[in-house]
């Protein structure tokens, strides 16, 4: 399922996340102020609701940057859109490149329409980042 809203509610955030998350499973929170994140995952562990908010990648070079590795990543896996993620789904057919001057596309994704596809990033990248923290050697 999917979540894209703006400026939710956070009893309206509990009712959606309680109602498709099963006991144990780790919801992956992100929210655009990064004090904001740290709140809603406490409050959605005070309803029993495991959340950790998700490791955003900082790799320097600039939001561009990021942006690249983030779809550089995801690229190289099939995903497939499960057909209840509509603004998903909507979201990939419409993701475009920037242009330059001369209109030539550049490797940096435009900003904007890309809400979801940023949150699956992070998503995997905390989970990769978690397993690494844990792999034994």
């Amino acid at each position: 399922d999917e979540l894209v809203e703006n400026r939710l509610d956070m009893d309206d955030l509990i009712d959606f996340v309680d109602s498709f998350v099963y006991d144990g499973e780790t919801v992956w929170a992100d929210c655009s102020e990064k004090m904001e994140i740290h709140t809603i995952t406490k409050k959605l562990d005070q309803y029993g609701i495991r959340a950790k908010p998700v490791s955003k990648y900082n790799g320097g070079g600039g939001k561009g940057s990021f942006k690249l590795h983030g779809i550089l990543q995801l690229r190289s896996y099939t995903i497939y859109i499960n057909e209840t993620c509509t603004e998903f789904a909507r979201e990939i057919r419409s993701y475009a490149w920037q242009k330059d001057s001369q209109g030539k596309t550049i490797h940096i994704p435009e900003d904007g329409n890309d809400h979801c596809v940023d949150c699956l990033y992070y998503a995997l990248n905390s989970i990769f980042k978690a397993r690494a923290r844990t792999k034994v050697h």
